[in-house]
C-alpha cells in the first residue's frame, strides 16, 4: 500500500455526518497522522461536490493541503486545475525556501535567522522539501506551459557551500 484515499461522501453516509466542514475534521486528521506513522505517502482528500465553483474547490484543496493531505480527488475536469495549483508550491513559498537554504549554507552550521525568524534543522528540511517538490512539479509541466513556474527555480549560486548541512534533500538540489 502506498497511500490512503478518504472517501468523504461514503464516510459521511456511513457515520451519519451531515457536514463537510469541521464535522469530519478529526477523522481527516487521523487519516493524515496514521499515514505518517505508517510511513506511507500522505493520503488523498475526498471530493468537492460543487462542480462549477472553482473558489470552493480551491478552498477545499487548500484546507486539505494544510491538514497534510498530499492530493485531492476530483469528480470533474473543471476541478483539476485549481486542485493542482493548490498542491504546488507557490512562488512565495519557493522564494522563502531558497532564502532559508542560502542563509543556512552561508551560516555553515551556526544559528541563523531569516525574515526575523529562527532557522533550525526542521525549518531547513521544510525548505528543502518545498524546493524538491517545486522541482518535481516543474518536470511535470508541459513545455508549452505559460504559468511562469520555470522562473521559480534558479540554480543554486555556485559560491554557496551546502556540504556543511546534514540533510539528505541537499543531494536533490
Amino acid at each position: 500500500m502506498q497511500r490512503l484515499v478518504f472517501g468523504s461522501i461514503d464516510f459521511q453516509l456511513d457515520l451519519g455526518i451531515s457536514g463537510e466542514g469541521d464535522e469530519p475534521l478529526a477523522f481527516r486528521s487521523g487519516l493524515v497522522l496514521a499515514s505518517r506513522l505508517d510511513g506511507i505517502q500522505p493520503p488523498v482528500d475526498g471530493v468537492t461536490v460543487e462542480i462549477d465553483d472553482p473558489g470552493r474547490v480551491r478552498e477545499d484543496a487548500l484546507r486539505g493541503k494544510n491538514l497534510g493531505f498530499g492530493g485531492k480527488l476530483c469528480i470533474h475536469p473543471k476541478q483539476v486545475a485549481p486542485v493542482n495549483a493548490c498542491f504546488r508550491p507557490t512562488e512565495d513559498e519557493v522564494a522563502w525556501a531558497r532564502r532559508i537554504l542560502n542563509a543556512a549554507a552561508r551560516a555553515d552550521g551556526a544559528a541563523v535567522a531569516v525574515d526575523r525568524k529562527m532557522v533550525d534543522r526542521p525549518v531547513i528540511l521544510k525548505a528543502g522539501q518545498i524546493v524538491s517538490e517545486a522541482r518535481k512539479t516543474l518536470r511535470q509541466l508541459p513545455t508549452c506551459c505559460d504559468c511562469n513556474a520555470r522562473k521559480w527555480l534558479k540554480p543554486p549560486r555556485p559560491e554557496l557551500n551546502l556540504a556543511g548541512l546534514d540533510a539528505g534533500f541537499l543531494r536533490d538540489l
